[in-house]
C-alpha cells in the first residue's frame, strides 16, 4: 500500500526555473486478513466473540455482540461505534497491540 503525500507549502524561490516539485512515497506496513485474525484470536475476549460469530447455532450471545456493534468480515472482527465520527466499522485491535 502506498500513500502519496503533498506538502501544503513550498519554499519561496525568486526564479521559477529552479523550483522543483518533489513527490514523497511512503510505504506503510500492511497485514493480511489471516494475520489480523491470528492476532485477534490471541486475545481471549476477542476469541470468545469470534467463536460466537463462527458458531452455526446463533443464539443470545450472537445477538448480544451484534447489538454492541460487532461484525465479522473474512474472519476479522470489526465494530461500529456510536461515538465514532465515521459510519464505517472499525478494526477491533487486540489488547496486546494497543498503545495507550
Amino acid at each position: 500500500m502506498q500513500f502519496y503525500c503533498r506538502y501544503a507549502f513550498r519554499p519561496e524561490y525568486r526564479d521559477e526555473e529552479i523550483c522543483e516539485l518533489k513527490t514523497i512515497i511512503i510505504d506503510f506496513p500492511t497485514r493480511t486478513a489471516n494475520e489480523l485474525r491470528t492476532e485477534q484470536l490471541k486475545d481471549l475476549e476477542l476469541k470468545k466473540i469470534a467463536d460466537c460469530f463462527e458458531n452455526p447455532n446463533k443464539g443470545v450471545d450472537f445477538a448480544n455482540w451484534t447489538g454492541r456493534g460487532y461484525m465479522m468480515n473474512q474472519g476479522v472482527l470489526y465494530r461500529y461505534s456510536p461515538h465514532a465520527e465515521v459510519e464505517e466499522a472499525q478494526l477491533v485491535v487486540p489488547t496486546h497491540e494497543r498503545r495507550y
